[in-house]
């Protein structure tokens, strides 16, 4: 472990809340306002936005989801109405919020969505014609539901054919070549992308020995779509998107792998299960533990302060605190 000096951590919130091992338990984001901007919830159901340049609270939504904990947090940018949309998820209702980020309306509320099991994850999707999506995904062991898609008036659009999986993490990636969308789903045995207009299973990225995928980013590199992806069984895998071949891996000693922060073309942050937020290389694959927590992390994301430069922003599972690390030396190594 490195050794952060207490000067070098600061705590943003006593009152935070996650209750489960997922990616997105927060979120940040530099508003359209220029607000670099925290959005975290709390024990009893609120929405804090927090303004990380002025270390401050920017407002309090309470009661966020009729007193059901929130699990997940998405932010999207509506390059159209030049507008900030947070999306909060309630598992155990099956209910999505959207909320604009500038005043904090709430424009989009849906509960329900599925009858049984619960939602671990959803995202947004804006096509060419200014039409908002949203994705949702379903967790239920017995008998999960398919990945539905609605608009923002709660019709119903469609059901992605073949997607009855326990999904864990959910999102988009729009190809730089022919613009075509496609949907990622993390589940508990494999990997799996759509294509979304066309309705139809694209690549199935599967590794015989790993188990419950929690999250993943998309990359370009040497003109190659790379998915990065981590999973329970303490790996983090590599993937050529187009074809599904697996092109590298890099073993965590079995640690439980949870949320992806790119930071750049090679450099990724890792929350895991024991209990560290891990900077990897995936080039050289060089491991640095640069931070611990008295409980194992779900969700960590890198950011630059004005004040305090590179830094990341952490939680540790059933904890109340969510804190900001600087890390300016460590990621310059």
């Amino acid at each position: 472990m490195i050794n952060i000096k207490e000067k070098n951590i600061i705590e943003l919130s006593k009152n935070s809340y996650i209750f489960t091992d997922l990616d997105n338990t927060f979120i940040t984001f530099i508003s359209y306002n220029n607000i670099l901007t925290l959005i975290y919830s709390t024990k009893n159901n609120s929405i804090i936005s927090y303004n990380l340049n002025e270390l401050q609270i920017i407002t309090e939504i309470k009661n966020a989801h009729k007193g059901f904990f929130i699990n997940n947090f998405r932010h999207f940018f509506d390059k159209y109405k030049k507008l900030d949309l947070i999306l909060s998820i309630s598992a155990k209702n099956c209910a999505i919020n959207i909320w604009n980020n500038l005043n904090w309306e709430l424009i989009f509320s849906f509960e329900n969505i599925y009858s049984l099991g619960r939602i671990n994850s959803a995202c947004l999707i804006q096509t060419e014609l200014n039409n908002l999506f949203i994705i949702t995904s379903n967790n239920y062991f017995n008998s999960p539901e398919t990945i539905k898609i609605y608009d923002l008036n709660k019709k119903f659009l469609k059901e992605l054919e073949n997607s009855q999986e326990n999904v864990y993490y959910i999102d988009t990636y729009i190809s730089e070549d022919n613009l075509k969308i496609f949907i990622i789903a993390c589940c508990y045995d494999f990997v799996i992308s759509y294509n979304y207009e066309e309705n139809t299973l694209y690549k199935k990225y599967n590794s015989p020995s790993s188990q419950i995928h929690y999250s993943f980013k998309i990359i370009k590199n040497n003109d190659i779509v790379k998915l990065i992806e981590s999973s329970m069984d303490g790996y983090i895998r590599i993937w050529d998107f187009n074809t599904s071949e697996l092109l590298d891996k890099i073993n965590l000693s079995k640690n439980c792998l949870y949320g992806i922060y790119l930071i750049s073309d090679n450099k990724i942050l890792v929350s895991c299960a024991d209990k560290c937020v891990k900077l990897i290389n995936i080039e050289t694959k060089n491991i640095k533990n640069i931070y611990g927590f008295n409980n194992w992390i779900c969700c960590s994301n890198f950011i630059l302060h004005k004040k305090y430069g590179k830094c990341i922003i952490t939680q540790g599972v059933k904890n109340e605190q969510v804190k900001l690390v600087l890390i300016n030396d460590i990621l310059d190594k």
